[in-house]
């Protein structure tokens, strides 16, 4: 299920703030996955815990929402850093 990829470095360009750890109130980080219910339950095999979400224009069923052709789960590394999963449906 997991690939293995090279990622290029970006060079930022902006001229952003240090934010603290577990301090972002959206998204810090999200991966694409092909399968994202086997991931999700991969996870949770795992002891991951996803967050559940009920708010206008994102709705988690099961801690997996779809919006505009992408479906969606999040979930909180140690820190509380806010990361996604996401497939393209």
């Amino acid at each position: 299920m997991w690939r293995r990829a090279k990622y290029p470095l970006l060079e930022s360009r902006g001229h952003a703030q240090p934010v603290p750890a577990g301090t972002a109130k959206s998204t810090y980080m999200s991966f694409d996955v092909a399968n994202l219910e086997e991931a999700v339950k991969e996870l949770r095999d795992r002891g991951v815990v996803f967050e559940e979400y009920d708010m206008p224009g994102l709705k988690t069923v099961d801690g997996i929402a779809e919006i505009q052709g992408v479906k969606g789960a999040w979930f909180k590394d140690p820190d509380g850093n806010i990361l996604a999963l996401g497939e393209r449906t």
